[in-house]
């Protein structure tokens, strides 16, 4: 008889681990909420279903490839989208009140005669079992004001990554632009000393020869330690 109770019990533990896996939610969403989340970096800021891939440095990136990795790469726009989606779920917590439940109760018992009794019988195995439903018919408008309230927090959830992403996007924009302000200026600043490098050995050449003065040729080695 031991091995019937094992066996119900193994069979309620197999439907509770199996209870994610169902036809009715196979993603774990039965109450479909996490529609209402954006994607982790919503539509128009890249292409839809691109994947993230790592950004190739052995050649000049351009924009477009840094805004692609900043928000693929950024843990400020996965930290706020998990945070929408949990707030998805709390809007399915809030929603699944109007839905009945349902208690069930299982119980057993094993009843043996004392050995040393005349009238000994096998031993007696019992199982019984209930299951009551229950529906919630009003509560003064508190499942309403609890969905209410989840929904704007879902909004609001939304609004915010929405804000984050498009934030991670300025800032990254911004530092790009930077670095190539800082790559011109470099720049510049290599051509001005090669200009006054060349002026100064002019200026130098021009005093060998006598055409020029020592102040020209101080004026120009003078220009051309400021740069270097």
């Amino acid at each position: 008889m031991n091995w019937h109770l094992l066996l119900i019990v193994l069979a309620c533990f197999s439907a509770i681990v199996s209870a994610e896996e169902s036809i009715w939610y196979k993603d774990g969403d039965p109450l479909n909420t996490q529609i209402f989340t954006l994607p982790k970096i919503p539509n128009g800021y890249r292409e839809p279903d691109a994947p993230c891939g790592n950004v190739d440095l052995s050649k000049p990136i351009t924009l477009a490839e840094v805004a692609d990795a900043s928000l693929c790469n950024n843990p400020q726009t996965s930290e706020i989208w998990a945070s929408a989606r949990v707030q998805a779920a709390q809007l399915g917590v809030a929603k699944s009140a109007y839905l009945p439940s349902l208690t069930a109760n299982v119980s057993n018992g094993l009843s043996v005669s004392n050995p040393e009794s005349s009238s000994r019988s096998n031993p007696n195995f019992n199982l019984s079992g209930s299951l009551a439903a229950s529906y919630l018919l009003y509560d003064f408008g508190n499942r309403n004001a609890n969905l209410e309230n989840a929904r704007q927090l879902l909004l609001s959830a939304s609004a915010s990554q929405s804000s984050i992403v498009q934030t991670v996007l300025l800032s990254a924009t911004m530092a790009y632009y930077q670095v190539q302000a800082n790559i011109a200026a470099l720049d510049a600043a290599l051509q001005a000393e090669r200009a006054s490098e060349e002026s100064f050995k002019a200026a130098d050449a021009r005093y060998k020869a006598g055409v020029s003065t020592p102040a020209d040729k101080l004026q120009a080695q003078t220009a051309f330690a400021q740069l270097t």
